[in-house]
């Protein structure tokens, strides 16, 4: 399995590898551009130093680590693609810098009278409640949910709330002190819907056998006065497609209380950011800038280590051939995008 994802991160870095450095000897420097047999020639030479051996201890090293954002883990993945950076000769820089990001701890969801608990995680950008008793109420799917009127700006309004004019939709149900349950991934949008709706918190409902960390923050970058009142407030909880089924089994019988609790751990951390530079042939030659998040859900060796090697592997490959190049790299490893978007 290990050198599959290997041999599969190997093609993505030969692909990648191939693009960048057309993007590299386009023009914008002094001197004749490559010939198309030299730039064929030249993408070989640079793939060729890319081998499947040293992808898996390259990929081993990262996913052994648990990369949230500005965790152990994830500085410890910083310090070793620094280390085996500067041992290829390439000019790094880690940036440090706090950002606002939110960590989900855990969630809980119970029908008392049922004896029925079901496993539940919650997400980025969750309200915080504990023991929040409240009658279920289903409304459907995320296509049930009544639009946001985009219109808005910065003020999020439903629009079967809009002015005169606004599209007519059916009243939409009296969430006010209730817990909704909605089949659909807790994503912004609909977290904003609900919340316009009145819910006091909100149980989703995974498509599929399972659970997916997410985030329901639509800011990027940290919050300004611009943009802080879209930060949800709203407690999420997430159960699998089964448990749903058998909440919405209770429902059919009888009315159901429901109690929550979900729980994230919400303010400013640090966070570090790595840069690998690959000068252009003069001080003023333009440069490609290209990335990727180094932060995971856990050991993310799909999201996001096997793009995070492949970044690696072409900047070191390219490294090797630098005074072919035509404009310099800058290679990025950046945090802030898995638990929360606020340091997008």
């Amino acid at each position: 399995m290990r050198s599959a994802a290997a041999r599969a991160t190997s093609d993505l870095a030969g692909r990648a590898g191939a693009a960048l450095l057309l993007a590299l000897l386009a023009g914008g420097c002094a001197g004749p551009a490559p010939t198309a047999a030299g730039t064929e020639e030249l993408i070989q030479a640079v793939q060729a130093e890319i081998q499947v051996a040293s992808m898996n201890e390259e990929l081993d090293s990262l996913v052994q680590y648990d990369r949230l954002s500005g965790s152990p883990g994830e500085f410890a993945a910083v310090d070793y693609l620094r280390r085996t950076l500067e041992a290829e000769g390439i000019q790094v820089r880690v940036d440090t810098f706090m950002a606002w990001i939110s960590d989900p701890v855990s969630a809980s969801v119970e029908v008392p009278a049922a004896g029925f608990a079901p496993q539940a995680i919650t997400v980025s950008g969750s309200g915080t409640v504990k023991n929040l008793e409240a009658q279920l109420v289903d409304v459907g799917t995320l296509e049930d949910l009544p639009p946001l009127l985009m219109e808005g700006g910065e003020r999020l309004i439903l629009e079967a709330d809009g002015p005169t004019g606004s599209v007519d939709y059916p009243a939409h149900p009296d969430l006010r002190g209730k817990i909704a349950l909605v089949t659909g991934a807790p994503r912004p949008e609909p977290v904003a819907q609900l919340t316009l709706m009145g819910a006091a918190g909100a149980v989703f409902v995974h498509p599929e056998e399972l659970l997916n960390d997410l985030t329901t923050t639509s800011v990027w970058g940290a919050p300004s006065l611009m943009d802080y009142n879209r930060i949800p407030t709203l407690p999420v909880a997430e159960v699998k497609r089964s448990d749903g089924d058998r909440l919405r089994e209770l429902l059919a019988r009888d009315r159901v209380q429901l109690r929550m609790s979900a729980e994230t751990k919400t303010g400013w951390k640090e966070l570090r950011m790595l840069t690998a530079i690959i000068p252009g042939p003069t001080p003023d030659a333009p440069y490609v800038l290209a990335g990727g998040h180094l932060d995971s859900w856990y050991h993310g060796g799909t999201d996001n280590a096997g793009a995070n090697v492949a970044m690696l592997e072409n900047t070191r490959a390219l490294s090797r051939h630098r005074s072919e190049l035509l404009r310099g790299l800058v290679m990025v490893w950046w945090s802030g995008h898995c638990n929360g978007r606020y340091a997008g």
